[in-house]
């Protein structure tokens, strides 16, 4: 699956690529003016122009943006226009002009000032971003429409306004509305610590967008909404305060704030957007408020020092992506509210243990447990009817699963790379039939806990699995390990054996040459214990305790599984299983 976080970043580099070419590119109405240096095209009889051709001349100095080509008024600057000239000093753009477009000087790292006239009326996304040499600019009277990141990665210290601009007003060099209700931009190149004037309702879109050298921000009571991206890239911001009486917190509003350290939401807050506080790499602690129903999609994507959370009653859905790679999340308890799981959600959370998925969940999506190295425990309940696509993918701790009958669609590569997983499921079931298809080693349980979970019954006499279901093949004699044979990594230097309860297997003990793990084995035994296939005891009739793995040794003609269970460093009780003979509860 693609994260649309991340796709999101390429789309942003591929547009860039996309828009040079566009510029560059020669499309049907563009057309060249007489002097040779300008291209542009034509729009409500207005001259917008495309691009700059200077040949093998460097752009540099102040440069004169023409009020007409070949007759035609200049209306507008478009996309990348006078983009990545880095020697042009200053620009003055002539009256007429209506819209500057999105980066249309960008990259222009020379540029110290601008003169726009109080035509224009809209400057496009990143219009100056990156412009280091600008650390002041006005904005003029007639302008009412701002895109976002305007000044971005720039020098900028200092916003100020036409005193006859009827929407904008310039508060010590902070862009704010005409009402003093909304912060809309500040400068992006302003360090230290800002507090935002009481009476202001909201935070705009962008607002602090890239304010790397924001070291603190005071967010008065008066405020109820932080906008979209509000303080996207604020590198430097440790923590803030959020008052009250907001409700609303924008997609993306704290993205990309590495330096953010915790977060306390209030209960006021009942909506909180996409990608939120995603890639904040250093946020350890959030408390979600209480009037919460959703977390929305990537909200905490990439949050690798995340390790507390706390999800009131209420939540009914988990995004997609929302917690993608939290690594130090060691555990999440879900409210029974939760009733739906995006895909992708947990994907990555090396530090889950054990999670018990509510009884109201429907569908485990794809990926949702990817590569959560350290899981070792999940428990499904009998409401879910479908498990996606690498859903348990590398889980390699993961030692057992518990697939319900409910279940009726598993995606490919489920369990794909999880080494150890052994598949409990109820007879004649789907998840029976893909196991088989996909070779998958699993245990036959019939009996149903009463909260209508799958799991096995330790004293129940009906359940049986075949040999063959545990990948066990014909074994004759000669197959068995003897002395001075090497199972593994490891030389057996002893063997015992000794008869076995269980039919159709044989039990014997050996004793190694070392206790070098080989990574070929997979966790087994815990499974059949639960389903009550075996009992394992030492040579006093003790029963044992530790670790035990699952072997599969090549042979001539097939193949053979060894059950491997560590006992006093030195011992393991190995069984044998042989050809298709079923294995019954001990009696």
């Amino acid at each position: 699956m693609f994260r649309k976080l991340l796709n999101g970043k390429m789309a942003s580099i591929l547009a860039v690529f996309l828009a040079l070419f566009m510029v560059t590119g020669v499309a049907e109405k563009e057309r060249t003016n007489a002097s040779g240096q300008w291209r542009y095209v034509l729009e409500n009889g207005g001259a917008v122009i495309e691009g700059c051709n200077v040949g093998e001349k460097v752009l540099s100095g102040h440069l004169l943006i023409p009020n007409s080509l070949d007759g035609y008024p200049v209306t507008g600057i478009g996309t990348y226009a006078v983009a990545f000239y880095s020697q042009i000093t200053g620009v003055t753009i002539p009256e007429g002009v209506l819209s500057i477009g999105d980066n249309a000087f960008s990259w222009c790292e020379g540029l110290s000032s601008v003169l726009m006239p109080n035509s224009v009326t809209s400057i496009g996304k990143g219009a100056f971003s990156n412009t280091t040499g600008l650390t002041e600019i006005t904005i003029p009277a007639g302008v009412t429409n701002l895109g976002e990141a305007i000044f971005s990665g720039g020098s900028l210290t200092n916003i100020h306004t036409a005193s006859d601009n009827p929407k904008l007003e310039s508060i010590g060099g902070v862009l704010f509305d005409k009402q003093r209700e909304t912060v809309v931009l500040y400068p992006a190149a302003r360090e230290g610590a800002y507090t935002i004037p009481e009476g202001t309702l909201r935070i705009g879109e962008t607002a602090f967008y890239g304010c790397r050298g924001l070291t603190g921000i005071t967010i008065p009571d008066s405020v109820t909404d932080i906008g979209d991206k509000a303080f996207c890239g604020c590198d430097a911001l440790p923590g803030v305060t959020i008052p009250n009486g907001v409700t609303h917190i924008g997609d993306s509003a704290f993205q990309d704030c590495r330096g953010l350290l915790g977060m306390n939401i209030p209960d006021s807050v009942t909506s909180i957007g996409r990608q939120a506080f995603s890639q904040c790499g250093s946020l350890a602690d959030v408390t979600i408020p209480n009037g919460l129903t959703s977390i929305s999609e990537a909200t905490f994507f990439g949050c690798q020092s995340l390790v507390n959370v706390i999800l009131p009653d209420g939540v009914t859905s988990i995004g997609e992506d929302a917690f993608w790679r939290c690594e130090s999340l060691a555990g999440l308890i879900l409210p029974d509210s939760v009733t739906h799981i995006g895909n992708g959600a947990f994907a990555g959370c090396g530090g889950f243990t054990e999670f018990v998925i509510p009884k109201g969940v429907l569908a485990i999506g794809d990926e949702l447990f990817k590569d959560c190295g350290g899981l070792s425990s999940v428990t499904i309940p009998q409401s879910v009817t479908s498990i996606g696509e690498w859903a348990f993918a590398f889980c390699g701790a993961l030692p057992g699963l518990d697939i319900p009958d409910s279940v009726t669609q598993i995606g490919d590569y489920a369990f794909a790379g999880s080494r150890r997983l052994i598949l409990q499921v109820e007879k004649d079931s789907f998840a029976e039939e893909y196991a088989k298809e996909n070779e998958i080693p699993y245990v036959i349980a019939t009996a149903k806990p009463e909260d209508g979970g799958s799991s096995a019954d330790d004293n129940s006499q009906d359940m049986q699995s075949s040999a063959a279901n545990l990948q066990c093949y014909d074994l004759d004699s000669d197959k068995i390990p003897s002395f001075n044979s090497v199972v593994g990594e490891r030389k057996v230097m002893d063997v015992g054996s000794s008869s076995s309860r269980i039919s159709g297997v044989q039990q014997i003990t050996y004793t190694y040459e070392t206790l070098s793990r080989d990574e070929d084995l997979v966790a087994y035994f815990n499974a059949l214990r639960a389903a009550g296939f075996l009992v394992t005891k030492d040579q006093d009739g003790d029963a044992l305790k530790g670790s035990v793995q699952l072997g599969i040794a090549s042979a001539d003609d097939g193949k053979i599984i060894i059950l491997e269970l560590s006992w006093d460093n030195a011992k393991f009780s190995v069984v044998l299983a042989k050809g298709d003979g079923t294995i019954t509860p001990n009696e």
